[in-house]
């Protein structure tokens, strides 16, 4: 068997069903526990099939696109949680979700290099594919954005009640101890969002 063999081989034993020894039990079909509760079945039908794609690089543009988008619809989701905490006068729990907001925006600059491993050429046959759209036209994007701009103003409430202003934090911040911690996860969070748009503009460019 040559190599295209064995590749083809390989790609049609992708498609179907793999038989785990230590469940003794076919994985794939959507039927087990982890399958039926991560609904993979509809997860994966979510590709464009393999025999449909322009290119093949074009699975992992959508792998990586939609990735980002469960992503920032995980980050927006926490973004309400910081204001509800914010607002609650919880310290610590909004701490904890600018943790995950921060880690999570980490993230996305991470992952999108994934696509600098595609050749011009192949970029823009895929482009065409995609059409007019753009990253502005990403749900997660911009309801990252609305989630942002209200938590940015849940600080300000947060500070307000305190009798302080971001200067008088950053001025004394042994002061207001607190408020600067949070006020640094707010950074840390712009600054993965800028980085993250840096790579993508380098990407296209």
């Amino acid at each position: 068997m040559n190599r295209s063999e064995a590749a083809a081989a390989l790609r049609r034993t992708l498609e179907d069903p793999i038989y785990n020894k230590t469940l003794r039990k076919e994985v794939g079909r959507g039927e087990l526990d982890y399958e039926v509760y991560l609904r993979t079945r509809e997860l994966f039908a979510l590709q464009t099939p393999m025999n449909e794609l322009v290119v093949p690089d074009e699975l992992l543009f959508q792998v990586m696109h939609q990735t980002q988008e469960l992503w920032l619809k995980c980050a927006a989701f926490e973004t309400a949680n910081v204001v509800e905490h914010l607002d609650g006068d919880a310290v610590f729990d909004a701490l904890e979700a600018l943790d995950r907001i921060v880690l999570i925006t980490r993230i996305l600059g991470e992952q999108i290099r994934v696509l600098f491993t595609l050749t011009p050429s192949r970029f823009q046959i895929i482009r065409r594919s995609l059409g007019n759209g753009s990253g502005l036209e990403s749900s997660g994007y911009n309801k990252l954005l609305a989630g942002a701009d209200s938590a940015f103003h849940a600080l300000g409430r947060f500070m307000a009640r305190r009798n302080a202003t971001l200067i008088d934090v950053y001025r004394a911040p042994e002061t207001h101890a607190d408020i600067h911690r949070i006020a640094e996860r707010f950074v840390d969070w712009d600054g993965n969002i800028q980085a993250w748009l840096i790579e993508h503009f380098m990407l296209v460019r």
